[in-house]
């Protein structure tokens, strides 16, 4: 499936890969990977200058998503928010063009929803593809391409040799830090990146440190010559002052993988989902607030349904006379529905 990747991992006792070869590894597998489920267990740390904890969360995360950035999130578990414990359950999903979310919000049901024009904006914890085959919100193939590689040493990593290269960026204009990217790939394993990093230093001369971090472990191969981590630590530390030589942690995801299935066949229904009854959806995209509220009884669903049956044209008045007898009728059920609530209740 690999063969560019297996052929490196055959040559590389005869001498080290270049930045060239490793790029092209790369690119063997990440066009390799077209999508993916996963299940997972995650905790999640938010602190305040590494010290008080903002959000502390323990879930059960099921994710599907596919190469084209559609995604499907579900979560369930325990959330301390500010101080409040509540059990929290999650669904979003981002259909190509749409985001939307439902979330319980520390109540029994869902009852809080969105629709956005944007993943960007999906109410998830991580995205998973940041350990997979991405980077800074991108292929990492692409982010070789826009700046400079320089394959810099090696490192042991998960009880494998894997080789450290460096991503430095364009310089920006006006910046007084300076900042670059750090991959670990492993060649033997088809140029999995074991590791990935951010790094910042302050002013020229500064020690490089790295504020964002991506680390993988525990590797099984779940397809031919395909590679995939099942426990990842994501670390954010504070980059904007003194704090960072410390590594003061700001945000801290621990996952635990339980299932992987790669390039599995996907339906578009995967990548949606009707908002439940009662929730309060705000659709940012049309500028709109409503509540989802459901007909339940049959009787009046059949006969909304009936009220659409047309067997013939009807003059202008005949329209009229149509949809007025319609809803007396409705009305009538209904208040009949009511009366016999009203007597079975006394």
């Amino acid at each position: 499936m690999l063969p560019y990747s297996a052929l490196l991992s055959a040559l590389l006792a005869a001498a080290p890969p270049s930045a060239a070869d490793l790029r092209q590894g790369i690119l063997d597998r990440e066009a390799a990977i077209h999508g993916f489920r996963l299940s997972c267990h995650v905790d999640t740390i938010l602190q305040i200058n590494g010290k008080t904890r903002n959000l502390e969360a323990s879930e059960d995360i099921d994710i599907s998503t596919d190469a084209r950035g559609r995604i499907r999130y579900q979560s369930s578990g325990n959330v301390t928010d500010n101080g409040r414990a509540a059990l929290e359950k999650t669904l979003s999903a981002f259909n190509g063009t749409q985001s939307r979310s439902m979330r319980t919000a520390g109540g029994p049901n869902f009852r809080i929803g969105e629709v956005i024009g944007s993943r960007s904006r999906l109410y998830c914890r991580l995205d998973p593809w940041e350990f997979v085959t991405c980077f800074l919100e991108g292929p990492i193939s692409q982010c070789m391409n826009n700046m400079k590689v320089e394959v810099v040493g090696t490192e042991t990593w998960d009880n494998r040799l894997a080789y450290i290269v460096d991503l430095i960026p364009p310089p920006r204009a006006g910046a007084k830090d300076l900042r670059k990217g750090r991959l670990w790939v492993d060649p033997s394993r088809a140029c999995t990146i074991v590791r990935r990093a951010i790094l910042a230093q302050r002013f020229a001369g500064d020690k490089w440190h790295e504020y964002y971090r991506v680390e993988c472990f525990d590797h099984k191969e779940f397809h031919a010559g395909l590679w995939l981590p099942t426990r990842v630590e994501l670390i954010t530390s504070n980059a904007l002052d003194d704090s960072i030589a410390l590594g003061a942690v700001l945000f801290s995801y621990k996952v635990r993988i339980s299932k992987w299935e790669l390039n599995p066949t996907f339906g578009d229904s995967e990548f949606t989902f009707p908002f439940s009854d009662l929730v309060n959806v705000t659709d940012y995209s049309a500028n709109t607030h409503y509540q989802v509220r459901s007909v339940n009884d049959q009787s009046i669903v059949d006969q909304l349904a009936m009220s659409g049956v047309n067997k013939g044209p009807l003059s202008g008045s005949g329209r009229r006379m149509l949809v007025w007898g319609n809803v007396v009728v409705v009305v009538a059920i209904a208040a009949a529905l009511i009366f016999r609530r009203m007597k079975a209740s006394k």
